[in-house]
């Protein structure tokens, strides 16, 4: 499955399978408030809002959990930014490959609710066509893109209510190097972003946190975090990869140590980590990207044996390339054996 795919199957199956999740539903339930948190990375940052859209589409809207997830905070952090599990002295280091560089924009991280178009441009560029085989296959991602961000819940309200945090350890980059003034907001690490989310005038509740992260993040942070895989059916997402938008449960116990000169935040993983959603291998496109598509081909044709070609054509490809390859190195061996 594409990431097109995956993001149209998040919007489409996720609000439903969460809503019927009883850790899911319990934890809303309990929870005083919701924050969304996302990484400085345009791919989290488009599925994580796939995923808020169909929570909000699939939660009945006379709902308290409707009431939560409308007035749910909104957070993108450097501090969720996945670094390919590279680690000096057991700290997270980034790698500046493609899977870990980041070019959102330091303009728009003071006030990031002032900068929405700016910050949706940027999220619709990582959906243009740049890797798209075919035609079709760019007017799939653009579809997908209206589908998404263009129906249900106003995405640019949703995004109003954002802000940025950044890392306050990276000196240089999040704060100034003469009189360490942050020029953005910025939190010591991810305990301190989530403990300033669970106070409401210095006062502790149950908050829920929805994370769109990454892969490699998420297994260092359970390693970095208590967790002991607690029954043998359980995924141990500790060594085990999450899939690409995979929702999992976790439940997190937070504990504040209050020292002399500084405070120190204790977060723990409490009980299993147990899977929510994850994106099947197959899925049929809905009739909302069909009629979409309908603009671009021409009435004769039919859209669903255009998809079907499609998905033909790139696997038809995929198997030229490798026999291609195949070829070469064939040719290589050879050549080294009768030099």
């Amino acid at each position: 499955m594409s990431g097109t795919q995956q993001v149209m199957a998040v919007y489409e199956q996720l609000g439903a399978a969460a809503l019927s999740n009883e850790a899911f539903t319990t934890a809303l339930n309990a929870a005083v408030g919701v924050t969304f948190i996302s990484s400085n990375l345009k791919r989290a940052q488009i599925t994580l809002i796939a995923a808020i859209k169909s929570l909000m589409k699939k939660a009945p809207k006379d709902s308290e959990q409707y009431k939560k997830l409308m007035e749910a905070h909104l957070i993108v952090t450097s501090l969720a930014q996945e670094h390919k599990g590279k680690t000096i002295g057991g700290v997270p280091v980034l790698a500046w490959s493609a899977d870990a560089r980041t070019n959102f924009d330091d303009k728009w991280k003071k006030d990031l609710s002032d900068n929405v178009v700016e910050w949706l441009d940027y999220m619709h560029a990582g959906m243009k066509g740049k890797y798209a085989a075919t035609p079709l296959a760019r007017n799939l991602q653009e579809a997908v893109w209206e589908v998404v961000f263009g129906t249900g819940a106003s995405t640019k309200e949703l995004l109003s209510k954002a802000n940025y945090i950044g890392d306050k350890s990276k000196v240089g980059k999040d704060i100034k190097n003469d009189d360490k003034v942050a020029k953005w907001d910025v939190a010591e690490s991810i305990e301190q972003l989530l403990a300033d989310e669970s106070q409401v005038k210095g006062k502790w509740h149950k908050q829920m946190f929805v994370l769109g992260g990454h892969s490699m993040w998420f297994m260092d942070f359970l390693k970095g975090h208590g967790y002991e895989r607690k029954k043998s059916t359980e995924t141990d997402y500790s060594t085990k990869k999450a899939k690409n938008g995979e929702m999992v449960h976790v439940q997190l116990t937070l504990t504040t140590e209050i020292g002399n000169k500084a405070v120190k935040h204790n977060l723990k993983v409490k009980g299993s980590v147990d899977r929510v959603y994850a994106p099947p291998k197959r899925m049929a496109w809905p009739h909302s990207i069909a009629k979409i598509l309908h603009r671009s081909v021409e009435a004769h044709q039919s859209i669903s044996n255009l998809l079907l070609r499609e998905e033909e054509k790139e696997y038809e490809m995929a198997r030229l390339r490798a026999a291609a390859n195949r070829r070469k190195r064939s040719e290589r061996e050879q050549r080294w054996y009768w030099n």
